[in-house]
């Protein structure tokens, strides 16, 4: 079933819990990033939670992260 599948995924990977630092930097992103690229607010925490926690998001959705400074993106391959 593809509800297992995708929860078996997901279990391979750490959580990351939003705290005040990634909170105040996806606020920042987004007053940046909304209006001229069009980030929206789950994409600010995501980008805040990888750019905070210097962890590399790996997205297929390049397109709205592109722009943002000191990201680390990698495409999957599949």
């Amino acid at each position: 079933n593809e509800v297992r599948i995708i929860e078996e995924f997901i279990h391979q990977y750490e959580s990351v819990q939003i705290n005040e630092e990634i909170s105040v930097k996806a606020y920042e992103l987004f007053k940046r990033h909304s209006l001229s690229d069009g980030l929206s607010i789950p994409d600010a925490f995501i980008a805040a939670t990888s750019i905070t926690k210097n962890l590399t998001l790996c997205t297929k959705n390049i397109k709205h992260f592109k722009l943002i400074q000191w990201i680390k993106i990698k495409e999957p391959d599949f």
